[in-house]
């Protein structure tokens, strides 16, 4: 294999794919990417044996063929290049070695054919979404994701598609780790519903998730493969490539309220102001509670911890009379209405135990649910 490509390029492509590459000392494979030439294109191809992707793009072609490389080594020799040079590289079955002005490189390359076989998903439903769309979905349900390995099912994002009221079909977003759950609705087109249709619902990795949000921009308009095992999402040359995860998400209707009658709308970012300030005194072996108390038309918000160390503060609140004091975890509730849109939040109350629902007036498309704690 013998190409030519610009440094920025070469510099892009592993900046996309580095993250995504498992390094591991017993398995020196994983740490590679996989370069393949093809006409006038370079294929690079990482993975976790989890979640793959591969971007693609043009270069000088002087010999085809393929490569594995250190992933670690060639982002190095991507960032050591002069900016605006034109690497050279070639490579055969025991090393690679590459030149950009008077800069040289030489590193090992390991066997092609150990590299993982790469995964096909040409016959899962296709469908079409935007960028900001799918970050809108993941973005406002990543938070709330779980980390606890022994509720694996819990690790990642559930993606389905329902019927809203008005009968219209409906891509949700989900995600809950038992101590609080987020929501997040668009609506669906026909597309979507026939690749649901075949697949089912299925759970997205936590990591797959995260490194979705960090690739795609606003602006862009992704597609996206899906059946009953894998996810396939691709934006311009960039695919990402995912296994679901195999598992039973929990029925989260079950846990959304439905008849709070305790209600209080209040300035959302005053809200998240307030947190961020009095959340920091917060602390002691109880963990990091936040306090709110309700009285009439007025909000107090007040945390300390076991060493006598305090604050509190207030806000006006609208359409709330029956006092009522209940505790949160300062980061769960900073997260669940700082993810929210629009200039007010509504939080609906039902005994100081119970699950709190949190929407947003002026976006109908977006719930959470809390579980208060004790303070």
């Amino acid at each position: 294999m013998k190409i030519t490509i610009e440094r920025d390029v070469l510099r892009n492509a592993m900046m996309a794919i580095d993250r995504i590459v498992k390094r591991s000392e017993t398995v020196p494979v994983l740490g590679c990417v996989k370069l393949t030439v093809r006409g006038s294109r370079l294929t690079i191809t990482g993975t976790d044996l989890t979640l793959q992707a591969s971007t693609t793009m043009t270069v000088d072609v002087t010999e085809p063929g393929a490569a594995l490389i250190d992933a670690t080594a060639l982002s190095r020799a991507a960032a050591a290049a002069p900016a605006g040079s034109q690497i050279e590289l070639a490579a055969d079955e025991t090393q690679a070695t590459g030149k950009a002005g008077k800069t040289r490189f030489r590193f090992p390359t390991f066997p092609v054919a150990d590299f993982p076989v790469d995964r096909d998903l040409s016959g899962g439903g296709a469908w079409q979404i935007g960028a900001s769309d799918l970050k809108f979905l993941f973005g406002r349900c990543a938070h709330a994701m779980s980390t606890e390995e022994t509720r694996y099912y819990l690790n990642g994002i559930h993606l389905l598609v329902v019927t809203s009221e008005n009968g219209e079909p409906h891509l949700r977003a989900e995600s809950t780790d038992g101590h609080r759950l987020a929501r997040a609705e668009m609506r669906a087109d026909d597309d979507m519903v026939k690749a649901f249709e075949a697949a089912g619902k299925v759970i997205v990795p936590r990591e797959t998730v995260h490194h979705l949000l960090r690739l795609i921009k606003d602006e862009e308009s992704l597609s996206v493969r899906l059946d009953s095992s894998l996810i396939e999402v691709t934006v311009g040359d960039l695919t990402i490539l995912s296994k679901l995860i195999d598992g039973q998400f929990p029925d989260a209707d079950r846990v959304i309220p439905k008849k709070n009658p305790h209600l209080a709308t209040v300035d959302r970012e005053a809200l998240v102001d307030m947190t961020a300030r009095i959340g920091p005194f917060a602390g002691g072996k109880k963990g990091r509670g936040l306090q709110l108390k309700f009285t009439g038309e007025i909000m107090e918000m007040s945390a300390g911890s076991e060493d006598g160390v305090n604050a509190r503060d207030e806000m006006a609140i609208e359409g709330f009379a029956q006092p009522l004091n209940v505790g949160f975890n300062v980061k769960y509730l900073h997260e669940a209405i700082d993810g929210g849109l629009g200039s007010t939040v509504a939080l609906a109350f039902d005994e100081p135990n119970s699950p709190v629902l949190i929407t947003f007036p002026q976006d109908s498309r977006l719930r959470m649910v809390l579980m208060p704690i004790r303070v």
